[in-house]
């Protein structure tokens, strides 16, 4: 499936979660916290909140089937879930939290033992959800990354050609004539391929006077001006 395509199910589905209730503006944030460098970050965020609420949970139960039910602890452990709950955005299961902490307030087993039946099916329909939510968005990562030496591949043919273009420039073969400031004393310079075997460099000779050079650099120094006047009508 393409990556366009698959990151529109992924907003809509996140739109749904929203339009349910079963996250918050929270979720919106953390969501686009992930990074270009760990991508999967907030992904294992979310599965540890999964693992820390079921272990606290499995705690509470523990709590509600003793005869006498320590409504402090069961309360203090409540708080725990709402603000885990609140740090990722899962509302419904938050909601729960309230309605378990006023049961612990009231010291009441019944509606605690209610309240934490609740708690565990929001919970629990939350972590559905959320999964679904993991696995389209590991789904992407997987496409991006598999992407990535696509990528690479066509930068690199892109610099390739470039480049080689650039070495099979080649410079007219002029001789070029320099006119001193007074319009006398004229100079010639003869650009020619001595007995070097680079193809990209030439050799420039002025009397006994010789130069290796690039013939790129040398394009650029005889046209340059910088020397002299040039002699547009010889140098075509």
């Amino acid at each position: 499936m393409a990556l366009p395509i698959l990151r529109g199910l992924l907003k809509g589905y996140v739109q749904s979660l929203f339009d349910e209730g079963i996250v918050n503006d929270q979720f919106n944030r953390l969501h686009f916290l992930k990074s270009v460098e760990e991508p999967d970050a907030v992904l294992q965020r979310i599965e540890a909140y999964f693992v820390d609420v079921e272990t606290i949970l499995s705690e509470l139960t523990c709590h509600v089937e003793n005869p006498d039910v320590d409504f402090s602890k069961s309360a203090s452990l409540a708080q725990q879930i709402e603000e885990k709950s609140t740090s990722i955005g899962a509302e419904h299961v938050r909601l729960a939290c309230a309605d378990l902490l006023r049961a612990c307030d009231q010291m009441h087993k019944k509606n605690f033992s209610q309240s934490l039946t609740w708690m565990k099916n929001e919970f629990s329909h939350t972590r559905n959800k959320l999964e679904a939510f993991i696995q389209m968005e590991r789904r992407i990562i997987r496409l991006v990354n598999n992407r990535l030496p696509e990528y690479s591949k066509m930068a690199a043919a892109v610099n390739h050609h470039t480049f080689f273009n650039l070495t099979h420039l080649r410079p007219t073969r002029r001789t070029a004539k320099r006119t001193g400031s007074c319009g006398h004393g004229v100079t010639r310079v003869r650009c020619f391929d001595g007995s070097t075997s680079e193809k990209n460099r030439v050799t420039l000779r002025n009397g006994n006077d010789s130069l290796d050079i690039c013939r790129i650099l040398n394009g650029m120094w005889q046209t340059s001006g910088g020397w002299g006047r040039i002699d547009r009508d010889d140098g075509r």
